[in-house]
Parts: structure tokens; sequence; C-alpha cells
């Protein structure tokens, strides 16, 4: 049965709250929102703030060619191929350390990943309800952002599914980045048009998580849009069984987020992270953390 429950707080909105008076105060009241600026340039301090509100943001003004990775003034849609923006004019804003690369699962791995997603219980899978619209399930260790604390989860292991995927991943990764990538934390979001999807623009924690975010789209083409500290927004169009790895500009200097619009249908996308440098540094946390992801049952 699906949940009606809508877990909804500060700028977040979903079908369900969409019209609430909390919601109406944030687009009304947008002086009191913070800047793309400032989101971006505080992420490591204390007063970080976690996301960008979409009451802030434009239409997108560009498109990223996920084949060559040129950007251009967006017209219809984003560019999956440069056959689609042959004879226009690029633009000099660009992203840097963006990668999209397609098909790097087969449509039989997909399909064990969301029969493995749909049909395992609790405690070791699961859906539950997320904000914003999502629903999600979460691997890997737990953790306190605003008091930089982590510890073992409940289950310190990842499903056995995943083990050949984290194979497959380290050494797409490894090609443009130039070295593998350990994957220690799974982050699987599902959203659908009728709870108005969305995620708002942000980035991801620098205390915990290193240098590349991977992320894997499935079940349907979307559109990720990154806003810069300017709050100008380009879209990127992630095809059905691409991966995209954001490092550098794209991981640091660029929020990205979906917008409700975005979603055709039902989306399944798996962030995977690294540990930053920092928990490496901690070599009791860094072990702990490692172990776990390294065991699958």
């Amino acid at each position: 049965m699906e949940e009606k429950a809508c877990t909804c707080t500060g700028i977040r909105f979903c079908a369900l709250c969409a019209d609430s008076a909390r919601v109406r105060e944030v687009f009304e009241n947008k002086e009191l929102l913070r800047s793309a600026d400032a989101v971006i340039a505080n992420q490591s301090q204390k007063d970080r703030s976690s996301s960008y509100s979409f009451a802030l943001l434009n239409k997108s003004k560009y498109a990223l060619c996920a084949e060559c990775g040129a950007t251009f003034k967006l017209r219809d849609h984003p560019f999956r191929a440069c056959a689609e923006h042959a004879g226009m004019e690029q633009e000099p804003k660009r992203i840097g350390g963006l990668h999209v690369m397609e098909n790097i699962v087969t449509p039989d791995m997909e399909q064990s990943l969301l029969d493995f997603f749909d049909n395992t219980p609790e405690p070791f899978g699961g859906w539950k309800v997320s904000q914003s619209g999502r629903r999600k399930q979460d691997y890997g260790p737990k953790r306190n952002f605003k008091k930089k604390k982590v510890k073992p989860s409940d289950i310190p292991h990842m499903p056995l599914v995943f083990k050949k995927l984290f194979a497959d991943v380290s050494q797409a990764v490894s090609g443009p980045t130039g070295k593998p990538f350990d994957t220690v934390e799974v982050s699987v979001l599902e959203y659908t048009t009728e709870r108005m999807s969305n995620f708002d623009p942000h980035v991801d924690d620098t205390w915990l998580w290193g240098d590349r975010i991977v992320g894997l789209n499935l079940l349907e083409d979307c559109i990720m849009t990154f806003v810069d500290a300017e709050g100008d927004a380009l879209d990127v169009c992630l095809p059905r069984r691409c991966l995209f790895i954001m490092s550098g500009e794209s991981r640091y200097t660029w929020m990205h987020g979906i917008r409700p619009e975005s979603i055709l249908n039902r989306r399944v996308s798996m962030t995977m992270r690294e540990l930053s440098d920092e928990l490496l540094s901690d070599t009791e946390a860094a072990t702990m953390i490692k172990e776990a992801a390294h065991s699958f049952i």
C-alpha cells in the first residue's frame, strides 16, 4: 500500500504539501532564503545550509551535452548526443569534473537491483518515506552531519546484489578520474510523478564524503539541474542506466538537484559515495566503515 505520510519540512515540498501555508510562505518570502553563493560557499562551515530553494531558481538557461561535455543555450530540451546541437555556438560556462557514461549496467542487472529494492523487507531493505515526495533506502554507516559523528549501521554489511555493481563502478570511475572508486555508502531514492518528487539543489556533504560522487540512473531518462554561485541553472540529460560522476567543480562549486517537472513516471537513483580524506585519516572509523562496505550477504 502506498504511504500517505508527508515528511517535508523547511523549504521542501511534495504533492501532499505543495499548497500548504508553510510552502506558500517559502515562495512568497524569498528574502528569508539563502542565496546560491552563500549555500555553496558555506559547505564546510558550521552554518552550512544543506540546500537551495526552488523558490529562487529560475528556468534553466543552459544545457550541457552528455556526450561531449560542451555547454549551449537551452532550447527545448537538454542534449543527449552531439548531433542535437550541430551548428550551435558553445557557451563559455562549463562544469568541470562532470562525466556521464551510458549503459554501465545491463538491463538484467537493472532489473535485479529493482527487484531487490521493491521486494526486500526491513530491516535490510524496504522503502521508507523521505522528504520532497521521495522514498529512500540507505546502505552504509549512520551519520550525523551537524555533529560530525559516524558509527556502524545496525546491519554492517552490503547486499550481495551490490557486489558486482561495486566492482563495475570502481573500474568505470577509474577511467576519467585516474583511480578506482571505493564505495562505502549507497543512497537509493525513488521519484514518482504523482508525488511531485524532487530534490532541491544542494552540495553533498564535504566532511564525510570524498571528492567523487557517483550516481546510477535507473528506469527513466532524467534531467538533472546544476546551479552555480550566480544562481544560473544548467540542465544535463541522464540517460537510463547511465553512470554519472561529479568531481571537481561539479562536486564543490555547482549545486545539483531534480526539478519535479523533470520526473516522468518512476525514477530510481543510486548514489554511491567514498570517504573523504579527513575520514580516511581517522584510521579506526575508516577501517570500521570499509570493513562493512566490503562485506556482502
